[in-house]
């Protein structure tokens, strides 16, 4: 083992290369000066889930750093789910007197979702927000990172980013929210596929009135959402239809209060009532 030891040493010095005694305890093994049995998958998956993440290579922003990047400053900034774009070529929306001026410098994820631009509502925190809401906000995310005009700059530190420039677990819980509503609207369009929609109307002061076309009825149907919650519609339904119910219906179907079993025009919505 000791020549192979000056043997690699020697190449090393030849060829430029530091040299780093460790490196050859790794290739050969100590009692017996043969090549060292490589490592198994679970030794490698074990030394990886053990060693921390590294760092981020990307540019981290404290919030203080983020907010000089606003106003008057030529180079504008804005952040969504911790993500910042340099929105400076906007500067007549983002900049000082623009319409979005209140994005600049700030994280402000939530208002892209609830529109509440005052200081209170411009903040990164979603807490209590719906996994529509995230699907909300990361369309925007979305609409930043896609665009040819904005640039990515890097990471705020903050409810999405922690101070490595890992996500935390806001942020994966935010995008968990994300993937599990675009599977929620994948099943929405196979379960509107299955029934005909129902015309409808509305107005404050006489309500909502639903119908169907000449041997169908409709029915409020009602699908659970992920995070709680039910989405609602009208369908219709034919009589076939009633007697039984096709089985690739996920959907709750309810008569509407006041309608008979067969009656073609519904209220749905009372008088002075919002849709």
């Amino acid at each position: 083992m000791f020549r192979a030891a000056m043997g690699l040493a020697l190449l090393a010095v030849l060829l430029g290369v530091f040299y780093d005694p460790s490196l050859v305890k790794g290739l050969f093994d100590s009692a017996s000066g043969t090549p060292g049995a490589p490592k198994s998958a679970a030794e490698e998956n074990t030394k990886a889930s053990s060693s921390s993440p590294p760092p981020s290579a990307d540019r981290l922003f404290t919030p203080e750093e983020l907010k000089q990047y606003r106003g008057d400053n030529p180079k504008l900034m804005i952040a969504v789910l911790g993500e910042v774009y340099d929105v400076s070529k906007g500067k007549k929306f983002y900049g000082k007197g623009g319409g979005y001026e209140f994005f600049s410098g700030v994280d402000g994820s939530r208002a892209f979702k609830t529109g509440d631009f005052s200081e209170k509502g411009l903040v990164a925190d979603v807490s209590g927000m719906s996994f529509e809401d995230y699907a909300g906000i990361e369309q925007w995310r979305k609409f930043y990172e896609d665009s040819k005009k904005y640039t990515y700059a890097g990471k705020v530190i903050g409810p999405f980013y922690d101070g490595g420039g890992q996500p935390t677990e806001t942020l994966k819980r935010v995008r968990h929210g994300v993937a599990e509503h675009e599977k929620f609207l994948e099943l929405q369009k196979t379960q509107e596929q299955l029934f005909t929609k129902c015309n409808s109307n509305w107005s404050q002061a006489k309500g909502g009135y639903v119908w169907c076309a000449d041997g169908q009825y409709p029915r409020k149907a009602m699908l659970d959402k992920p995070d709680g919650g039910v989405s609602e519609r009208c369908a219709c339904l034919t009589e076939l239809q009633l007697k039984q119910k096709p089985k690739e219906s996920k959907e709750t179907l309810k008569r509407y209060p006041g309608c008979r079993k067969k009656q073609k025009h519904c209220q749905s919505v009372r008088p002075g009532q919002k849709k």
